[in-house]
């Protein structure tokens, strides 16, 4: 290359040109493009510990239709009616007071002694294992819709940043949010499970042990191998309230006005106290409190309107319960089955 040529890429002379000055009389071809300067990378932020609801494949910004699940129509395309908030806004206004309740109902105070004396090293504390279990859950749920409000920014009136971790505080915060997590498609999903959870909580506390009716012995055929069947030696047991109760050996069932029926006829013949017959005639069904019905007895004994059939060894006298029974139902009403 000549002091008159020039470079063909950059049309500069050869002693002048940085590509071909070095070496002259080379051609010197393109240089590949000079790769720009790389940005440094942001950190990926960490993965969130908290295990959050999931929207719904469904989900939209704005609740088109305008209609709750419950059929009521919405405000500003919000995904729960104006009595659904309400009713989602009260039960949390009502969990500071039932966190209370269950936790009287999870240590058993109502039922624990008060009385003085030492207690046996042996002896268990009171202890209800379902509250407890009720009372987590709830927990655990105000716990994940308080931290998905306070990710999502979802708007309320709450102004504190975020509630102590106690049940009153967070259902107090998340009362801010109610309309907030209406706007959401999630929001109904909110309002199921703490409602449903308020309502397991609700259940415990006034759950009470339903009383069992004994109905008489099983008396069901049982077959037996090469021999005759033999009567099932179970016994018959009724929730109260329940219209059939069943063997507590073979599971037959049987229904409670029929067994009532049969045993008060049994029981015809017996002689029994005014205070027994009380106690017999309320067992079978007769609404009436127990002292009234014995008080009524021993009223018509004075009377004369009931034979005394026998006496007792402390010489109270006793009738016969057929006898009694029917002045009893006639007197009070029908027998409640």
């Amino acid at each position: 290359m000549s002091e008159t040529d020039r470079c063909e890429w950059s049309d500069l002379p050869a002693d002048q040109c940085a590509h071909c000055g070095a070496a002259p009389g080379d051609l010197l071809g393109l240089l590949p493009p000079i790769d720009p300067p790389k940005m440094a990378r942001r950190p990926e932020p960490e993965p969130s510990q908290l295990n959050k609801p999931h929207l719904p494949p469904t989900w939209q910004p704005e609740n088109g239709d305008g209609e709750c699940r419950c059929g009521s129509p919405t405000r500003d395309a919000a995904w729960l009616c104006d009595k659904c908030e309400a009713r989602f806004t009260a039960t949390l206004a009502d969990l500071a007071q039932l966190d209370e309740e269950v936790v009287v109902t999870m240590t058993r105070q109502s039922a624990a002694a008060i009385t003085g004396g030492s207690r046996s090293a042996t002896t268990p504390l009171p202890w209800h294992e379902k509250a407890a279990s009720a009372r987590r859950t709830l927990h655990g749920l105000l716990a994940l819709w308080v931290r998905f409000c306070d990710e999502e920014k979802v708007r309320g009136t709450t102004h504190t940043d975020f509630p102590a971790d106690t049940i009153p505080a967070m259902s107090a915060w998340l009362g801010g949010k109610v309309h907030g997590l209406a706007l959401l498609d999630i929001g109904p999903e909110a309002m199921d499970e703490i409602t449903d959870a308020a309502a397991e909580c609700h259940r415990l506390v006034f759950w009470k042990r339903k009383a069992r009716l004994y109905l008489g012995p099983c008396r069901t055929p049982i077959e037996v191998e090469d021999a005759e069947p033999e009567a099932c030696p179970g016994e018959v047991y009724a929730d109260e309230g329940e219209p059939v109760g069943f063997c507590d050996l073979c599971g037959q069932g049987a229904t409670v006005v029929i067994r009532r029926a049969e045993l008060e006829k049994d029981l015809d013949a017996y002689l029994a106290t005014a205070a027994e017959i009380a106690r017999l005639a309320t067992f079978l069904g007769l609404d009436v409190p127990r002292d009234r019905v014995r008080k009524r007895v021993l009223y018509w004994h004075r009377h004369k309107r009931v034979t005394q059939r026998s006496s007792d060894p402390d010489g109270s006298p006793m009738f016969r319960y057929g006898e009694v029974r029917n002045m009893l139902y006639a007197e009070f009403g029908a027998k409640v089955s």
